[in-house]
């Protein structure tokens, strides 16, 4: 029996002035791998997701007021909105790790030596690059998210609340929060990738089966990355929240610290934590089924 070959078309890129090939097709797969298994997670974990924005905003964000106050359907304000941000969230982040890994290789690693050091470097980078795609493109949704879940009363469509923040603001309205979401995700995507790279590497090491390893990898993930820019999350949470802007990501730290303390950019942790960490279970084994079901193809 013959073996079927695949042909993967190469995307032509100039390195150093002589023309390589790189291969498009496994960023793509890592764009729909990120993108769905990012888009099953934030239907599941959308009422944590509503917790954890109004805990940070500084609202009451217990379960019995939500309910007496708005009813089941308080959990699922702007959940529109997530159904998108989060695939692109996760599948930019996935991608944009794979495209560095593979500029890393075509310019980088040639002029060094293999070993730790080289592979700390290519993390630092492909990371880097990863976090900061995915906060440019995301932000605009996670304003508009955090927005409508933190309204009160009649709930807003996000095109109407999209109007609202532009009529207030411009266009610039739906980019609040950016300066911290870039300063959370390219440290915090670096950590992301490398916690679930270590954890998945010695879980299969002790012959771990590969689903339970990948559920390791993201709860270790999941943990050091809201463990690490928890208090970038509330800055951001308290610019995206409020209808005319807060004010820059400074003067909102400097706030907080003055009013609430240390502690003041720890609120909300127990949602926090609740939610990042079933999200990532959740989105790094879906997308690791959808991987190894490609690969197969």
């Amino acid at each position: 029996l013959g073996t079927r070959r695949r042909h993967i078309a190469p995307r032509r890129i100039l390195r150093f002035g002589a023309v390589q090939p790189m291969p498009a097709e496994q960023v793509a797969i890592e764009l729909l791998c990120g993108g769905l298994g990012g888009q099953l997670a934030a239907a599941c974990v959308h009422p944590l997701d509503v917790l954890k924005t109004r805990a940070q905003a500084g609202m009451a964000w217990d379960v019995r007021s939500i309910v007496k106050s708005e009813g089941v359907r308080g959990f699922y304000r702007g959940v529109t909105v997530p159904l998108v941000s989060q695939p692109l969230y996760i599948g930019t982040a996935f991608a944009g790790y794979e495209l560095g890994n593979q500029l890393w290789d075509a310019h980088a690693r040639p002029h060094l030596r293999s070993g730790s050091l080289d592979d700390a470097l290519r993390l630092v980078f492909a990371g880097a690059l990863g976090g900061a795609v995915c906060a440019t493109c995301v932000t605009p949704f996670e304003r508009l998210k955090v927005r409508m879940q933190s309204q009160t009363g009649v709930p807003l469509g996000p095109l109407r609340t999209a109007r609202d923040l532009c009529a207030r603001g411009g266009l610039p309205a739906l980019f609040a929060g950016l300066g911290a979401t870039i300063a959370r995700e390219v440290p915090g995507t670096i950590i992301w990738f490398a916690a679930y790279d270590s954890a998945m590497r010695r879980l299969r090491e002790w012959h771990t089966p590969r689903p339970l390893a990948v559920m390791g990898g993201g709860l270790t993930a999941g943990l050091a990355f809201t463990l690490s820019t928890l208090p970038l999350e509330r800055i951001k949470t308290i610019q995206q929240a409020s209808a005319g802007g807060a004010g820059g990501a400074l003067a909102v730290a400097t706030r907080v610290l003055r009013h609430e303390g240390v502690a003041g950019f720890y609120l909300g942790l127990l949602p926090v934590l609740a939610r990042n960490l079933l999200i990532d279970v959740i989105q790094w084994s879906a997308a690791d089924a959808i991987r190894q079901r490609a690969a197969r193809l």
